[in-house]
C-alpha cells in the first residue's frame, strides 16, 4: 500500500510545479496589457 501512495504524492507535486512556469508567461503578458492601456 505504501507503493500506491508514493505515486499519488508525485501527482500532487506535478500540479504545483506546472503552475509556477505557467504563471511566468502570464506576468510578461500582463505587462504588455498595462502599457497598451496607458497610451489609450
Amino acid at each position: 500500500m505504501s507503493g500506491r501512495r508514493k505515486p499519488r504524492h508525485d501527482a500532487a507535486v506535478a500540479p504545483p510545479f506546472g503552475a509556477s512556469p505557467a504563471r511566468a508567461p502570464e506576468v510578461p503578458e500582463t505587462r504588455d496589457v498595462i502599457p497598451m492601456e496607458r497610451p489609450r
